[in-house]
């Protein structure tokens, strides 16, 4: 089934909107801030997030119907200790992205 409930997901998605519009008017995400985004996706408390969790995140934040496919292009170039998860560093420089896009 899915990682978390619809209820939640949509939770998830008004703070995805909130804080992209801050980022948008060039206010500043704080590490905190990050940290706490980056605890709220690793549902298994493993301290790095897998295909599935990301995967929540890019629906969350860039909702697109092949969403597998640009996950995948995107794990391979962030992911750069290949191990198909995706650190803490690597969320960072992913979020920057989603922000900027």
């Amino acid at each position: 089934g899915p990682l978390i409930s619809a209820a939640r997901l949509q939770q998830f998605q008004a703070q995805a909107v909130e804080s992209h519009a801050r980022m948008v008017a060039g206010g500043l995400i704080t590490d905190d801030e990050l940290r706490a985004e980056f605890a709220k996706y690793d549902i298994d408390g493993s301290g790095a997030l897998d295909r599935e969790e990301f995967k929540l995140i890019y629906s969350v934040y860039s909702p697109v119907e092949d969403a597998g496919k640009a996950i995948d292009e995107i794990l391979a170039k962030y992911n750069m200790l290949s191990d198909s998860l995706i650190s803490y560093q690597e969320f960072c420089m992913v979020m920057l992205r989603l922000a900027s896009a």
